[in-house]
């Protein structure tokens, strides 16, 4: 009787796991993302080097705006005495000279350092402009208008002289930056917490900053009357109370002791207003 062949036994196909390939060069530089950090990274680079190359000795010597700021920078060191504000040379809030009083305690008394935190500050103001566009409008609007600043004659003045004015835009710009951005945050529905401590927190340096500063609210102002509206009309004006007590309380406490200075020297509020 024939014998019956056995068939071999057939082993399941295991499916080998998916490995996903490594992006090549090629498909880097497809990506949007790649050109648009790439774009922002080199104009921040132009920003920095139009602010900091031959700073010390461009423009040349110091004004006497800037040698008060170090002055006040160096009594601050030696006396370990920061002020939140200085009243000499009509009076200035204390921010900018004791940045410069850091500046020196890390690269030494020089030129350099008095005019480094305002190099700085101008740096960081295109960056805030480029998140603020991009948060409004689009991405190439907001390169386009951080490339127009990064490159601006006047800004690149200020930037590279030893003076408080500088912070005022760049506290300006951050506080809107992180405003718009909770705002945009709540309306999808998430409480935006970081942003609007940081919000305050750069609302409350401005005042800390310039004079100028001060109208600042006015600029605020409309944001949050068109956030109340959109609030109301999607049931979250609750949750946008509490952004806007987190961001104003934060704004405040920050801000306090350069309030209690102009309460107890109420000469000095707009002492500079009235020289200048």
């Amino acid at each position: 009787m024939p014998r019956k062949k056995l068939k071999p036994t057939q082993r399941p196909t295991v499916p080998s796991a998916h490995v996903p390939e490594a992006p090549t060069v090629s498909k880097l530089f497809l990506r949007p993302a790649f050109w648009r950090y790439g774009a922002l990274g080199l104009i921040l680079v132009l920003a920095g080097f139009l602010r900091v190359h031959q700073l010390a000795t461009v423009p040349p010597g110091l004004s006497p705006d800037e040698a008060m700021e170090g002055s006040n920078a160096l009594e601050a060191i030696e006396t370990h005495n920061f002020q939140i504000f200085y009243p000499e040379n009509n009076g200035r809030e204390g921010l900018y000279a004791n940045a410069v009083a850091a500046s020196i305690a890390v690269f030494g008394n020089s030129k350099l350092a008095v005019r480094l935190p305002a190099a700085v500050s101008g740096t960081l103001t295109v960056f805030g402009l480029y998140c603020l566009a991009a948060e409004v409008f689009t991405v190439p609007m907001a390169l386009l208008a951080s490339f127009l600043l990064a490159t601006s004659f006047w800004h690149i003045v200020a930037s590279r002289l030893a003076g408080h004015a500088i912070m005022a835009p760049l506290f300006l710009v951050w506080t809107l930056y992180f405003l718009v951005h909770a705002v945009i945050r709540l309306g999808k529905g998430n409480f935006p917490l970081v942003a609007v401590l940081c919000g305050g927190v750069s609302f409350g340096l401005g005042f800390h900053s310039y004079a100028s500063f001060r109208i600042a609210p006015l600029l605020i102002g409309p944001i949050l009357v068109i956030a109340l509206i959109q609030a109301r009309s999607t049931g979250l004006l609750r949750a946008f109370g509490l952004l806007l007590a987190g961001y104003l309380s934060t704004a405040m406490v920050v801000c306090l002791p350069l309030a209690l200075y102009f309460a107890g020297h109420p000469e000095m509020l707009w002492n500079r207003a009235r020289q200048v």
